[in-house]
Parts: structure tokens; sequence; C-alpha cells
């Protein structure tokens, strides 16, 4: 009999008790034994369920700690001899599937339903004394061994990281004020609370609600910054389970949005992993006319973003070309691009006078001189004697040169030869 299918889980359950029993379980159906099998297989999906209500009553779930007080009392009465302790306990034991897929999400609707079959098989394989002889239940092999595999899979080798109340655990830690902006750091965290490991439906849950709750006046993830980065962190640590979900649910947004929300969706669209490449004609379209014609105050966001994205960068170039220095500095607070370090030199080379020039210098051209590279520095100094700006002799210019020597963009001689040179051809 073929037993590797199955027995390759038994290390990977997590609970000593339970592990024992479903190993009881595999000797059973291996043996021939089938009911047995189920007997044993229930028993421990049973003390497994009960060792994670353990867990989650230790951290703090108050449903959690109920439902262990409630164990602990008709256990008491059982060793005590009191028969109304094992009336509670066959309660408790009727109700534990529906416990497991409604109070606490251990399961889905699909999982509870074959737990249900077991448990009907459990009952059936367990009470055979009165059954007439054509009525004793007598289970298949490819049941039984559907069973032990299930349990295993859907309980024995899944830690408490499942279920509403590890839906709130990463709820919590990504609406902490500690967790990471930085998409990296921020899947180590999630790996830390156990993403890797949590079912689909519970990383779909997690990521269903922010996303959903970022754009819902509702909800506490209202326009909050971390709902993004968690989604965002979530599809880079499952994008097999999350990345198309996720796209899609914001191409459906961006269409349905106003065009004042619009502006809060484009960041995700730029962040999640393959949403770009995945937008129809009209959802561009619709991001297009946010770039050209918005007058929000995110703005100077919203043109960043819209820079890094191909079919958007034209609108946002054109956007920025109507900024001054202190528009394009506000710019750079959401972080730089080529693009706007064009604009910079641009808005510095065309100063008309020497006000304006230590004005540009000073918005756009200081804050990113370390960004500017040889080739705009050779630009920006052969515009010294350009007739159409007044640069000459300006402090910003002089400063510039001081600062390009001193970062070592470009050595002093560089710098005098190209101002000589410039000289000398103008005049």
């Amino acid at each position: 009999m073929e037993t590797n299918n199955y027995r390759h889980l038994l290390p990977l359950c997590l609970r000593e008790e339970p592990r024992k029993l479903a190993e009881e379980a595999c000797r059973a159906y291996e043996g021939g034994a089938y009911r047995s099998a189920i007997v044993a297989i229930w028993t421990a999906y049973c003390r497994d369920f009960v060792a994670k209500l353990s867990e989650l009553s230790l951290a703090g779930d108050k449903e959690a700690k109920a439902q262990i007080e409630r164990v602990d009392k008709f256990t008491a009465k059982i060793h005590a001899g009191d028969n109304n302790g094992l009336r509670e306990s066959l309660t408790f034991e009727n109700e534990i599937v529906s416990l497991s897929q409604t109070k606490f999400e251990f399961v889905d609707a699909y999982e509870a339903e074959t737990l249900s079959r077991l448990k009907a098989d459990r009952n059936k394989s367990a009470h055979l004394a009165l059954s007439p002889s054509e009525e004793i239940f007598r289970p298949g092999d490819d049941l039984v061994r559907h069973y032990i595999v299930e349990v295993m899979r859907i309980s024995l080798t899944q830690g408490v990281v499942q279920g509403k109340a590890a839906s709130e655990i990463f709820i919590q830690q990504i609406s902490s004020n500690f967790f990471p902006r930085n998409t990296d750091d921020a899947v180590e965290v999630l790996r830390g609370i156990g993403v890797d490991q949590a079912k689909v439906s519970l990383v779909r849950a997690v990521s269903d609600e922010l996303v959903f709750g970022a754009f819902d006046s509702s909800s506490p993830h209202y326009h909050k910054i971390y709902a993004r980065d968690g989604v965002v962190a979530l599809v880079a640590a499952r994008p097999g389970d999350l990345q198309e979900r996720v796209c899609s649910q914001l191409k459906n947004l961006t269409l349905r949005m106003k065009d004042g929300e619009v502006e809060w969706i484009l960041p995700y669209i730029k962040r999640v992993s393959g949403c770009v490449e995945n937008l129809d004609q009209a959802e561009k379209t619709k991001l297009e006319t946010l770039v050209k014609s918005s007058n929000s105050k995110r703005l100077y966001g919203i043109v960043n973003v819209a820079l890094s994205i191909d079919f958007l960068e034209d609108a946002a170039v054109e956007r920025l070309r109507g900024f001054d220095s202190a528009a394009v500095r506000r710019v750079f607070a959401f972080g730089t691009n080529p693009r706007i370090i064009d604009r910079a030199v641009e808005l510095f080379t065309g100063s008309k006078t020497w006000a304006e020039a230590n004005e540009n210098y000073e918005n756009v051209i200081e804050p990113i001189i370390d960004q500017l590279g040889k080739d705009r520095a050779r630009e920006i100094l052969r515009s010294e004697y350009d007739v159409e700006n007044d640069l000459v002799g300006s402090h910003a210019l002089e400063k510039f040169k001081k600062e390009i020597i001193a970062q070592e963009i470009l050595s002093e001689e560089d710098v005098q030869s190209i101002s000589t040179e410039d000289k000398d051809q103008e005049e």
C-alpha cells in the first residue's frame, strides 16, 4: 500500500498530542482498520482545535478564553464522576466544526463540510454494537486516506495564524506606527507573524479589508498610508494568491471612483507588482485625465508618481513644466526623478535675475546637487553667459561652482575651463 502521499505530512504537524493521534490513524489505516483510523483522526482534529484555543487564550483572545474555560469545567466534572460533564463534552464536540468555521475562522466552508462528513463517519464507526450486520459502516480505502490527509493539511499542520484572531493580528501589525514603509522590510515583519503559513482565505481577507477600507470613508483604514504599505507587502509576500486579485480590485475601483478619490489609488497602482501592466485603456484614460487636470493639494505627489509610470509620464512632464521652483521643490519631497531634475536645471539656467537665480538655486538645485552628475553640472556652467538669462556674477552660480568642486562632481580645473571657454565664445 502506498503511504508516502500522506505520511510526509506527519513531521509537519505542529502539536505533539494531535501528531501522535494522526500517527495512530496512519497505522490503523495501513493495517486495514479503517473505522479505527477514522476515530483516531477525528480525535486528533478535536485535540488540535482545543490546543489552538489554548494558544489564542494565552494571547488574550476573549472568545478562545471563554471556550477553554468551558472545556476546563466539563473536564473537571468528568474527573469528579459527574455525568453532566460527559453531556457537556458531547455538546462541545458537536459544535467544534461550527466554532472552527464561524467563530475562529480556522477553516473555510469547503473544509468545514469535509470535517462534518468526518464527524458523521466517526459516529458511524464508533457506535456499532447494536447495528444490524447489514448496516455496519464499512468505509473504503480512498475515503479514509482522504480524511487523514485533509485533517493534517487543514488543521494539524497549521498554526494559529488563521481565522479571525489571526486577521486581527495582521491588521494590528500593519496599522502599527512601527510597520516599515520599505516593502522588503515589511515583508519580513509579515513573515515573522506567519504570512507564509497563513491560508489563502486569511491573506485574502486581510488584503480585501485594507484595499476596500482604504477607499471607504466609514472604515478605520480610510486614506491611511499603512493600508497601502500593507497591501503592497502582502502582495509581495504572497503574489500567487494576491497579485491578480488586488490588481483586479484596483482596476474596478479606479473606474468607479469620483475624480477626487482617484488620486489616492495611483500610488497603489504604481507599487502593487503587475498592476500597471494590467490596466485597460479605460483606466489609463481616467488616470491620465487626473494628472492633467488635478488641482488637489496632493498634486505634487500625483505628478511625482505619474513620472514613473510610462503611460502617464508625458502628462506629468507637461504639468511639471508649469511649476515654478517652489512647486518643483514640493515634488522633490516625494522623491527625485530624472525628469524632475531636468526641470530643476531648466529653471535655474533660465533665471532672468540674480534674485530669481538665488531663489531657484535654493529651491531646486541645492537639494539635489549630489544627484546632478557631470553632464548636468556642465550644462549649468555652460549657461553662465547665455544672453537669455542673468547668471553671471550671481551668488547662486558661484555657490554652485564651489559645491560641485567640494562634492567632486567636477574638478576645479574643469569648472574654470568650462567657464573660460564659454566666456571666450560669448566674446
